[in-house]
């Protein structure tokens, strides 16, 4: 090869190598916050708490995406999507009912985009279980103080509302080490000195003994050095406009403020708080990617002394197909008495002439709807006091989807009778000749007297004041069931419990596998199955393996290989650059 065929062959290895160092590199993690292990379970109306974070490397900017999936992969919810041109970002979401809406299997995945096109994702499994049948969940009622100066004593009582009126018990899941909680749920303490403002991320769970709540929110120390600016700043909305339809589905978020300001959110149909890229000190910018539907939208901002500015609710339409969405025309029923039938008729229109369907998104499990008709029913619970419950319906023409949100109020009603409500789990399996022991626990929200009753085999009888069902279990041939029921009484309305009762036959090497117990309106007991539990849930919720342990070890390995290549690439150009001018000086001194 002469000098001048190797001479043509280094601007192509240049330009391979600028090539290499622009592609950049990013990457995103996925964690819970309650748990390391990538799965987690909870109990249909809890909180997941989860905490996203990107960061990329010779990258000008970054999308990251959060998408909630369900078992078939199909998208439930579009958690967060932003834009950033920062080389890290990190969040915390938390994940509540309006997210997930169903018990099922769902996944989490996030992934982020760099402008290169590089594309790295992560991944948790999420498994929503359904309620404890007859247990009504606690409800925390109390909004959280989320500011204090600092040195200043703060304070925050936890307030929660339980139907069934269990002993409620309060834990501080996180918190600094300044903040403490009693056991009724009041919370206190003395911000340190802060030189800036500075968060802080609270964590309160309340559990009635069969399931639990969480609240999580931060509290904010004020730096008093900053405090004479109590004037929050005023933002003007550029994008979206008011009742403005849009034809594409990635519309441009644009505000300005007034004053220069170190953050800037919003919040899209009462989601999450989604930061924005911050363009200058007045302005911030983000492109969001929807679909089609009706959004409302507000913007917040926040000034260097910690003053919080709100901007006017945006109302805007997605139309991606010319589609006109459906309107609901209806105003719902607001208000019911406890124990008492509850009925709402949703009508809407649709300019289209489309089939509507409607759904519930958001409502308690003790209502349902017809979703071809429309109409909302179900029988309010008893109540010991006014009870609120948030309320969403959705219409869909299979386009396009219209929500109406209002609150149901269940109204207690002093004096009225409420069934009592039976809460134990039977036992229902006993081996023959044992003495079968079993305690009847039954409420009534009205404090009144209950008496017992029951029929099924002779060899059993129950104290008709406490409950409690004894005898001593016949000699069998064979495995045999005997079916019994009980029925709990204040007097004027009943509770019934429905289960099967099988003897085992131990000398002939039976054994009954049990059965699962119903209660009309009361609680379901069942036979554990371990079996079943370990097959279906055993990879899943599984420890970690050491594999599994390791990934994380592996990923920073593959981020300091990125990095060392990126830094030999440059090394490489440079002695290429020596050689040229080295051979340049050669051929002109020949």
């Amino acid at each position: 090869m002469n000098t001048t065929k190797k001479i043509l062959i280094i601007p192509f290895m240049l330009i391979f190598l600028a090539t290499l160092i622009s592609a950049g590199s990013v990457t995103t993690s996925l964690f819970y916050d309650s748990t390391t292990s990538n799965s987690l379970q909870i109990i249909q109306g809890q909180n997941a708490g989860v905490i996203v974070s990107a960061n990329s490397i010779f990258e000008s900017s970054m999308r990251l995406r959060l998408n909630l999936l369900d078992s078939s992969g199909n998208l439930v919810n579009n958690i967060l999507d932003i834009q950033t041109i920062n080389d890290s970002y990190s969040n915390y979401l938390t994940l509540g009912p309006s997210a997930y809406i169903n018990t099922g299997n769902y996944t989490l995945v996030s992934i982020v985009t760099g402008a290169s096109g590089q594309t790295d994702s992560d991944t948790l499994f999420l498994e929503v279980l359904p309620q404890t049948s007859g247990n009504n969940l606690p409800i925390i009622t109390s909004v959280p103080v989320t500011e204090v100066n600092e040195t200043q004593f703060f304070s925050y009582q936890v307030t929660v509302t339980d139907a069934d009126n269990d002993i409620l018990t309060y834990f501080l899941v996180q918190a600094p080490t300044w903040i403490s909680m009693n056991n009724y749920g009041l919370i206190t303490g003395t911000a340190p000195n802060v030189f800036s403002d500075y968060s802080y991320l609270i964590t309160v769970e309340v559990s009635d003994g069969k399931d639990f709540v969480r609240q999580t929110f931060s509290i904010i120390v004020r730096d008093t050095n900053q405090a004479g600016d109590t004037t929050p700043p005023f933002i003007t909305v550029i994008s979206p406009l008011n009742n403005q339809v849009y034809t594409t589905s990635n519309v441009l978020f644009e505000i300005s403020t007034n004053e220069n300001v170190s953050s800037a959110w919003y919040v899209l149909n009462s989601g999450n708080n989604v930061p924005m890229t911050q363009i200058s000190g007045t302005s911030f910018r983000n492109t969001v990617s929807l679909a089609n539907g009706i959004y409302n939208v507000v913007f917040y901002a926040r000034d260097l002394a910690g003053n919080i500015g709100q901007s006017q609710s945006v109302v805007f339409n997605v139309n991606l197909s010319g589609n006109n969405p459906p309107i609901i025309t209806s105003t719902p029923v607001t208000s019911v008495n406890e124990s008492t039938a509850y009925s709402y008729q949703v009508t809407a229109t649709d300019a289209d002439g489309n089939v509507l369907t409607y759904s519930l998104t958001t409502a308690p499990t003790w209502l349902s709807i017809n979703s071809a008709t429309g109409l909302v029913s179900g029988t309010a619970p008893a109540v010991t006091a006014d009870t609120n419950f948030p309320i969403t319906i959705s219409a869909s023409d299979g386009i396009s989807t219209t929500t109406q949100n209002y609150v149901l109020t269940v109204k207690d009603i002093p004096g009225m009778n409420n069934p009592p409500v039976i809460t134990s789990a039977p036992v229902i399996s006993i081996n023959e000749g044992v003495n079968y022991v079993y305690q009847v626990t039954a409420t009534d929200v009205d404090g009144n007297t209950l008496s017992y009753s029951f029929s099924g085999p002779s060899w059993l009888s129950i104290n008709s004041q406490t409950g409690r069902i004894t005898g001593i279990a016949p000699l069998v041939s064979a495995d045999t069931n005997f079916s019994v029921t009980i029925v709990a009484s204040d007097g004027t309305t009943n509770a019934t419990q429905i289960y099967v009762l099988t003897v085992n036959d131990v000398s002939g090497g039976g054994g009954g596998s049990g059965s699962r117990a119903t209660s009309g309106g009361a609680s379901t007991g069942f036979a554990s199955d371990l079996s079943f539990e370990n097959q279906n849930y055993l990879n899943q919720f599984a420890p970690k393996t050491a594999a599994e342990e390791q990934a994380p070890a592996a990923e920073k390995s593959k981020n300091l290989f990125t990095i060392l290549l990126v830094i030999s690439g440059i090394l490489l150009v440079a002695i290429l650059l020596v050689s040229v001018v080295f051979l340049a000086k050669k051929i002109a001194s020949n």
